[in-house]
């Protein structure tokens, strides 16, 4: 409001003295608090680029009596100044220290650099390549995933996946031989990226990404391994079980590896240090070469070893976010320098300060995507755990075939063939009998693609589309309701099956983002309308007062307005809250999504609390004009009451009158103060209700993905532009 007010005031000699203090201090308290809270938030999150340190090890001097700066090393457009030093990967692009170099680690000990390293070059540390550097798709291009300082690489959004160097096999000196697919652009979307998997030509997401040293073809990395809780073949994930490769113990998957012997790719996960415990996604640890602490964004295997990094593209998301809120606190007080230079300078601030803004908006969405992807696969591997730990994976209870002894039905768990052919098969699913109505496992026999005759349906063996009558990988199983025998699902064409998207549900949930997005429209109206109201009565108020016209305030009519514009949002509120009840996205989809149920209520009950800060600030105007014109009334008196006192002496006279007048400013500077607050609480309140309103939007985004199985990567890739 007093920006408004001072940019549109024209003619400077026009402007209040009061209004640009005010302004002036109320920009110097929120540039602080940003400040004060992005270091807090960078320190929190292990942010050590955007803190303007990094991780990593120092490179020494020939003469090993100093460190290298990162300005000795290279210049300030990425080019090589230390040519003795530095020199270019010719596969990967990356600068890399040379073999003759030595650098100091957190120990103080000078050491020589390893082949695996690279030059940072936003920091001018060497760090391993293996978790820190990423592959950008856009570009095409290798960049550094972690320690980032610029922020400007991710404003489209799309991922950048974990580089894996291409392995050496150990017998022959030569790079390994792998049958890995060239990484499809048509294929990479907003959330990912998918391929066929070498082994089964199941389809499965692209987990990483590597470059083949003598071809330099971008290879992508994923694929299927055995799940150590089911026993069966199942697409690698992020944060799937697996094996940890020494003691056993079942860990986390967090990355994959080429194998330099077989060149199959495998899962990477393991344990943390003497502890022993399973290395976690968030966890900390410290950092090898700067002995800083630092956050698990990953792992990779170093010589059979399986240590934590900190890079990814949730930490370039993160940095990014930083420094987009960083590049705001810039401008806010370049803006307020301004303020006291000409009118066309402070209007040019203040439109670079709306374009920063714009920018941490589309960064904060971005990463919003992002995360809440990532929470909505963690929340479903967590169900399955949970029901895991439950039940140990029992799905109910079936007849042992050919007897009448009933046992727990478990995934993956062999029984006899129930269709009689004698082969032991796994039990993949279980439903109700047509004819019967008990439950009857889901396990068969199929005919096997080479013509070896029957074998047992199993996830990724090789069978005829019994619709399509081409050959593809087993995927799934389900009871053909005309013969009522258990048949596989098989993809085939190369993708998994979609089916066809359903009209009516894209149409019933377009029609619920575009209902969303009218209400949060004509909320946002009502609100910003009732602060600027607020903001003038406030502004009335405090010019009024040093005035000397307290009794010319003209309040009633206005707070009266603010009132009905308050129950008006209530009602809006509650209509809204009725009609997502009414049309409930989850049971649209056949789904559990308690993240959408838990911002549908965080955002009703932000709602609740906007309001109620506005009624308190309310409160605090309505107490003070009354305490103010009581306060005047007295002087009144008072002043009254010394005229007809002709025997003090004029200065006495002037004495007097001045006490009442203190004390009238007096008031108002606490009044101020006060409502400086209020205003604090009122714009807290509105920011975390549109940051709710952002989240609710891309779960309904989310949710229209979900009922579009037939064109997946057209709707993720509208996501961010909504």
């Amino acid at each position: 409001m007093l920006t408004d007010k001072i940019v549109c005031g024209g003619d400077r000699t026009m402007w209040s003295k009061p209004d640009c203090q005010r302004l002036l201090s109320q920009i110097d308290a929120a540039s602080n608090k940003m400040s004060s809270a992005i270091v807090k938030e960078s320190h929190r999150l292990k942010a050590w680029g955007v803190l303007g340190e990094g991780t990593g090890a120092h490179l020494v001097n020939k003469d090993k009596t100093r460190l290298l700066t990162k300005e000795e090393l290279m210049g300030p457009d990425g080019s090589m100044r230390a040519l003795d030093a530095v020199c270019v990967d010719p596969t990967t692009g990356l600068l890399t220290p040379d073999p003759e170099c030595v650098m100091l680690l957190a120990n103080h000990c000078l050491v020589p650099v390893s082949r695996d390293l690279f030059l940072h070059p936003e920091t001018g540390k060497v760090l391993p390549v293996a978790g820190n550097i990423g592959y950008d798709p856009i570009s095409s291009k290798l960049v550094c995933a972690v320690d980032s300082t610029s922020g400007e690489l991710h404003k489209s959004g799309a991922p950048v996946f974990p580089y894996v160097p291409y392995p050496i096999c150990p017998s022959t000196g030569l790079p390994v031989k792998t049958n890995l697919p060239v990484l499809h652009p048509e294929k990479v979307f907003k959330l990912g990226g998918l391929m066929l998997d070498p082994a089964t030509e199941i389809e499965v997401p692209v987990l990483a990404v590597t470059i083949h040293p003598q071809t330099g073809q971008k290879l992508s990395l994923g694929g299927t391994y055995l799940n150590p809780l089911t026993g069966t073949v199942t697409p690698l994930e992020l944060g799937g079980p697996m094996n940890e490769p020494k003691g056993g113990k079942i860990v986390p998957i967090l990355g994959v590896n080429v194998d330099s012997n077989t060149g199959d790719v495998i899962p990477v996960g393991g344990l943390m240090g003497p502890s022993e415990s399973p290395i976690l996604l968030g966890d900390s640890f410290s950092e090898p070469l700067s002995g800083k602490s630092a956050r698990v964004h990953g792992a990779f295997l170093q010589q059979d070893t399986v240590l934590p990094h900190a890079g990814g593209y949730r930490a370039l998301l993160e940095a990014s976010m930083l420094v987009a809120q960083m590049h705001v606190v810039k401008t806010l007080r370049q803006y307020q320098d301004s303020i006291c230079e000409d009118l066309s300078v402070t209007v040019d601030r203040q439109r670079v300060l709306k374009a920063a803004t714009e920018d941490m908006k589309k960064t904060l969405s971005i990463r919003l995507h992002r995360d809440m992807h990532w929470l909505q696969s963690l929340e479903t591997q967590r169900d399955i755990a949970l029901s895991l730990k439950s039940n140990g994976g029992k799905l109910g209870m079936i007849k042992y075939p050919g007897t009448e002894m009933w046992i727990p039905a478990v995934f993956g768990v062999k029984i006899p063939d129930p269709g009689g052919s004698g082969l032991m098969v796994p039990v993949l699913g279980l439903e109700p009998d047509w004819n019967t109505g008990l439950p009857a496992p889901l396990a068969g026999t199929m005919e096997d693609a080479d013509g070896k005759g029957l074998v047992p349906i199993t996830v990724g063996a090789r069978t005829i589309d019994p619709v399509t009558g081409e050959p593809g990988p087993v995927i799934g199983v389900r009871t053909n309701p005309w013969t009522n025998t258990v048949v596989p699902i098989v993809q085939s064409l190369g993708a998994l099956p979609r089916g066809a998207a359903d009209p009516d549900l894209l149409n019933l949930l377009e029609n619920e983002i575009n209902s969303r997005q009218n209400y949060w429209h004509c909320q946002r109206e009502k609100e910003e309308y009732l602060q600027k109201e607020l903001n003038f009565v406030f502004l009335d108020i405090v010019d009024t007062v040093e005035e000397r016209k307290v009794k010319k305030i003209r309040y009633k009519e206005k707070l009266k307005d603010i009132e009905e514009m308050c129950h008006f949002l209530e009602e809006s509120s509650l209509q809204e809250a009725q009609r997502r009840t009414a049309r409930d996205l989850s049971s649209l989809l056949g789904l559990e999504l308690s993240l959408q149920w838990k911002v549908n209520r965080g955002e009703r009950e932000q709602e609740v609390k906007l309001l109620l800060v506005i009624r308190k600030m309310l409160e605090k105007l309505m107490e003070f004009i009354k305490k103010m014109q009581l306060a005047e009334s007295r002087v009144q008196i008072q002043l009254k009451e010394k005229e007809q006192q002709r025997s003090k002496s004029p200065n006495a006279e002037t004495a007097m009158s001045l006490r009442p007048r203190k004390a009238t400013l007096h008031l108002l500077a606490e009044f101020q103060e006060h409502i400086k607050k209020q205003q604090g609480s009122v714009e807290f309140a509105y920011s975390r209700l549109e940051y709710l309103r952002e989240l609710s939007n891309i779960q309904a985004l989310q949710a229209k993905v979900l009922g579009s199985p037939g064109d997946q990567t057209q709707v993720i890739n509208e996501m961010s532009d909504k």
